[in-house]
């Protein structure tokens, strides 16, 4: 990826909480991961402790870890970490705990309101927000770890939507923000494994190549424009055989002119061929 001297961003996650309420973690056309012909259907086998990958501080991370799907970041200005969670198993999983570990020393797992983050459980496609408050953010490296139980039924009182007409692709306004395109389903062509990309969707720029070693893709996306792009979010349709894996959408976050942000996907356990960008963004308000 070319070096840049253009400032990376001050993340604006101000709007961002009751966006994540309002919406999930679903393929394009509204409907569910898994629900599309060809597109990645889990295995069941979700039960276990899962962790990603080392990340840096201004790194934001979204992929799946194991069964569930995660997206999350630290906003440096609110000194938490905002994220949201995803059970794409084939049956319940119950005793939900998620937790930051920062420099492999320190686990933060303590919502805002000061406790202990621990779910009873998410049903087939169930999801769950979370921030997790951050008392010293003087930490360099961090990565999120999920550990999930099965259940002999879907436990009562746990929330869980079908996906059909809602979440990221169904109603979130997807297309311009003020620097924006407005044409929600602009993205890359076919990218092979092994080669890096660079271009211009929606007027972001997005330089992505996938980390073999770590079997992540890392990125960086940049407003280039003079205007504000509002709720930008990346996701990544990467192909395994005759599966599709879509990866994303990032948590979202507004674009200042000239503002850069990395991200980084991944889906281990997948042999992975090629992969397809998609962009999106939503009206400012």
């Amino acid at each position: 990826m070319r070096n840049s001297n253009r400032k990376t961003v001050r993340l604006l996650i101000a709007p961002i909480s009751m966006f994540l309420l309002n919406v999930g973690l679903t393929a394009c056309g509204g409907k569910g991961l898994g629900s599309e012909s060809g597109s990645f259907v889990s295995d069941g086998n979700s039960h276990g402790v899962f962790k990603s990958i080392q990340l840096a501080k201004e790194e934001s991370f979204s992929g799946l870890l194991k069964d569930t799907e995660v997206a999350i970041l630290f906003d440096p200005v609110n000194r938490k970490f905002v994220g949201r969670l995803r059970n794409e198993a084939a049956a319940a999983v119950c005793d939900v705990r998620a937790s930051v570990l920062l420099d492999g020393a320190v686990t933060v797992n303590t919502t805002t309101s000061g406790v202990p983050y621990n779910l009873a459980g998410l049903t087939r496609d169930g999801r769950a927000s979370f921030e997790f408050q951050v008392s010293d953010a003087s930490f360099n490296a961090w990565s999120f770890q999920v550990e999930t139980f099965g259940c002999s039924s879907a436990p009562s009182g746990t929330k869980s939507r079908s996906g059909e007409g809602s979440g990221e692709h169904g109603d979130s306004g997807e297309g311009s923000g003020e620097g924006g395109s407005g044409e929600g389903s602009e993205g890359s062509p076919p990218i092979p494994i092994t080669e890096p990309y660079s271009g211009t969707f929606q007027n972001q720029n997005f330089e992505f190549a996938y980390d073999a070693a770590n079997r992540a893709f890392r990125g960086t996306v940049e407003n280039p424009t003079g205007l504000t792009i509002c709720q930008s979010r990346t996701e990544i349709h990467a192909s395994a055989g005759n599966r599709v894996i879509e990866l994303g959408p990032t948590i979202p976050v507004d674009l200042a002119p000239g503002d850069i942000i990395k991200i980084v996907m991944s889906a281990p356990g997948h042999a992975l061929d090629t992969y397809v960008l998609h962009p999106e963004s939503s009206p400012c308000q």
